[in-house]
């Protein structure tokens, strides 16, 4: 624990290429004996930032429950991938018909520009252009609902979630701005209904799982892209800026 307590926050990117959804939970050793002290650096104020693979670490640290995670849907990818024709983006708003949030000022992304896809995607960004795609996404649905027992289209839905159980969805997919049921960027905060030592004065763990925030995009063929800055995604600027906005966001509480 010495070893860790004067950090402010850390930083965990799994990216598996191999395997199955089943091995996304199968955390390594290392990673499992690490765990308690992990759970408890976060109980004493760290910070932690999962990316891709890592989310469900959020449940071996038990900040949520893995049986919560593993008890509803979910969205997982993993191997090497493919091409892909299209441009991905990643709505950062809710739109249920009977309230709405913008996502868009939170500082993971300040200075991303966003643009309008629809009337219920006001806000997206742009992640992942056309490639090779490995389509790592790693996100849950449905907790909301199972955590608050309200309608997931409701604004006391999302107040219950954030307020009781301190848990923040800050981005979905474009299809999903109408509820309040996908984990896709999220954080969780010290809340009083989170699980024990995870109330106030904890640290916050922020996860993205969105699959088109993969930091190093292919070549056409699938070998990796060799160069510094990888150059085949066009939108590769705002993965960069997302990551440093979000460990200077996690220095900075």
């Amino acid at each position: 624990m010495e070893d860790i307590a004067d950090y402010r926050m850390l930083f965990w990117l799994r990216d598996l290429e191999t395997g199955n959804n089943d091995d996304i939970w199968n955390f390594s050793d290392v990673a499992r004996n690490a765990a308690p002290c992990i759970e408890q650096y976060v109980k004493n104020g760290g910070n932690l930032l999962l990316w891709q693979h890592a989310v469900p670490y959020i449940g071996t640290i038990n900040r949520v429950a893995t049986s919560t995670l593993r008890g509803v849907n979910n969205a997982f990818g993993c191997g090497v991938g493919g091409i892909n024709p299209d441009v991905w983006k990643m709505g950062v708003c809710l739109n249920t018909g009977s309230f709405s949030k913008d996502f868009s000022t939170h500082p993971i992304y300040a200075g991303i520009p966003t643009e309008k896809l629809s009337d219920t995607c006001f806000k997206a960004i742009a992640f992942k252009g056309a490639g090779w795609t490995e389509d790592h996404n790693c996100l849950f649905f449905d907790i909301p609902t199972k955590l608050t027992g309200l309608d997931n289209t409701s604004e006391e839905c999302y107040i219950a979630l954030t307020e009781e159980f301190g848990i923040y969805p800050l981005g979905t997919w474009d299809s999903q701005a109408s509820w309040v049921s996908q984990l896709n960027v999220w954080e969780a905060k010290g809340a009083p209904q989170a699980p024990e030592g995870f109330q106030k004065g904890c640290g916050t763990v922020v996860c993205i799982g969105n699959g088109g925030c993969e930091f190093s995009m292919k070549n056409e063929d699938g070998t990796p892209d060799k160069s510094a800055t990888p150059n085949n995604n066009s939108c590769q600027s705002n993965i960069l800026k997302l990551a440093k906005n979000s460990i200077e966001y996690l220095l900075s509480i």
